[in-house]
């Protein structure tokens, strides 16, 4: 009992503020790629997120190509209305 006591006389912690990182309107854009599904039936996934509003562009693909991944950036540059001025992967 005394113990229990004791920490509840004990200040709590408070916990570290989690600082977000934040750009403005139309600098940036986060790309990420994986593999959904693997073997013969092999999908792949495209997310193009935008780093002011956080909306998201997702696209399913069936290869890897380089030819691929510029198409699919061309797609979520049309869904988003624009480029942004950077794109990190």
């Amino acid at each position: 009992m005394l113990k229990s006591l004791v920490a509840s006389l004990k200040p709590k912690e408070t916990a570290v503020p989690i600082v977000r990182f934040e750009t403005g309107p139309g600098e940036q854009m986060q790309v990420d790629r994986a593999v959904i599904r693997r073997g013969s039936n092999r999908l792949s996934v495209f997310v193009a997120t935008l780093g002011w509003s956080r909306s998201s562009y997702v696209e399913f693909v069936s290869d890897e190509r380089v030819e691929t991944l510029i198409k699919a950036h061309e797609n979520a540059f049309l869904a988003f209305g624009g480029t942004p001025r950077e794109v990190l992967y």
